[in-house]
């Protein structure tokens, strides 16, 4: 497709057609129509919400698209999501935390979930595992 084909999509996409209708006023496949609007995120729904709020990503500000009647997304990418969540670590909230005493240098740390973890650092399991103290 064009980008004048590309657009009277877009455009015809937003009046509320449906894919035939819109294959056949263009002038292309129902497959073709329907594999851009996927990929394209262009939805009778998503055009819909968009105009009713303006969502942004949290990390970087793109404009993120939202589909009726699924979670509200709070951001355009899986980058953009460990990015933010990395450098807002605080804001966690873990549900089963539990304190395990190292092995290795006798100090207590905090365990978050069901890991397996037994040693506070890589030192720590260094030295007690292949002999040494701390």
């Amino acid at each position: 497709m064009n980008d004048t084909e590309e657009k009277r999509l877009i455009s015809l996409r937003k009046q509320g057609l449906g894919y035939k209708k819109i294959a056949q006023a263009i002038g292309v496949s129902v497959n073709t129509v329907k594999t851009y609007c996927r990929r394209h995120a262009i939805g009778k729904d998503t055009i819909a919400d968009e105009r009713l709020k303006d969502h942004r990503c949290l990390e970087c500000g793109k404009k993120v698209l939202q589909v009726k009647g699924k979670r509200e997304k709070k951001f355009c990418s899986d980058e953009c999501r460990m990015k933010w969540w990395n450098s807002h670590r605080g804001l966690v909230h873990h549900r089963n935390l539990h304190e395990i005493e190292c092995p290795g240098c006798h100090k207590l740390f905090t365990v978050a979930g069901k890991s397996r973890r037994k040693y506070c650092c890589h030192e720590c399991y260094i030295l007690d595992r292949f002999g040494g103290a701390v």
